[in-house]
């Protein structure tokens, strides 16, 4: 669900190395462009579904981006919108833009500038794409990884999957959009007495995803353990079994400390983290292999 295989991936990026920033890798949710000033990009695509509402809309199409530029731990200050209007006049689809005005307003997020096209996408729950940009630079990324750092799953998995459901089943949800949000992650870590290196969004491909994406620029394998995976799992989701690790599961993210820190980190922390382990190569859990499933989420958005 949005993402291309990764080796075709990688093989895309080798051959267009040239063109690209350079810290533009597989792993890192955002990038920085390092001229006289640091300028932090990031870009995604808005949805727009029928079954939510305008302003949940617009709220997760905001949510969704600002979790990748959140994990550099520095806030967006301008926006870029490509607005995709659907055919025919439409009250929902202006009520979803001024709801957008609205979020950038609550964000202190300034709308540098904005398109408005019809190409035929929003029947697929494609709204237009909107770019963030800031000057300033990364607190976390993941340049500052090396061979002492450790790392963990933090958040719930799945409540993404959980939202989507419940409002296509016409259920009310006892997630709300901004449960989906990575900003209460940084909530909870801005005040601890432990360096975060690196945090990586927990999206499409659910973790299993995450991990192949880390696993990758390390050259390493991870390992996680099924005891632990229980306190990242919600209680509501237990049916799911071992398919949670590749259900989306924005609002949780991978995160780094140093080895030296990573007992404090786990205290303070407990409950609420689950430990992967650095290993020789492939991915697992405990014993068994772990290979990428179908997302589930994109298994109810295409009925």
């Amino acid at each position: 669900m949005g993402k291309i295989e990764l080796e075709k991936l990688m093989n895309l990026i080798e051959k267009n190395r040239d063109v690209m920033v350079r810290d533009n890798v597989i792993g890192s949710d955002f990038s920085t462009i390092n001229l006289p000033i640091n300028i932090i990009v990031k870009i995604e695509p808005m949805m727009y579904y029928e079954f939510l509402t305008p302003k949940e809309n617009a709220t997760l199409s905001y949510i969704f981006i600002q979790n990748d530029f959140l994990t550099s731990g520095i806030g967006p200050e301008y926006a870029m919108i490509d607005f995709e209007s659907p055919d025919g006049a439409n009250d929902d689809y202006i009520d979803f833009i001024e709801k957008m005005y609205e979020i950038l307003r609550s964000n202190r997020v300034k709308l540098a500038s904005a398109h408005t096209g019809n190409y035929g996408n929003i029947k697929y729950g494609i709204a237009g794409s909107i770019a963030l940009i800031a000057s300033g630079k990364p607190i976390y990324g993941i340049h500052r990884l090396n061979d002492e750092s450790s790392f963990f799953v933090m958040g719930k998995l799945g409540l993404e999957y959980m939202f989507f459901k419940d409002k296509i089943d016409k259920k009310k949800s006892i997630v709300q959009e901004k449960d989906l949000s990575i900003s209460n992650i940084l909530n909870e870590i801005k005040n601890i007495e432990v360096k975060v290196e690196y945090i990586h969004d927990i999206a499409e491909g659910g973790l299993i995803r995450s991990m192949e994406e880390l696993s990758n620029y390390l050259g390493r394998g991870l390992r996680i353990s099924e005891n632990e995976m229980k306190d990242i799992t919600p209680q509501e989701l237990l049916y799911l079994k071992n398919d949670i690790l590749s259900v989306s599961s924005s609002g949780s993210a991978i995160i780094s400390v140093p080895r030296k820190e990573k007992e404090n980190f786990k205290n303070y922390m407990e409950g609420k983290v689950a430990e992967i382990e650095v290993v020789k190569e492939g991915l697992w859990l405990d014993n068994q292999r772990l290979v990428s499933k179908e997302d589930k989420l994109y298994e109810i958005l295409k009925k």
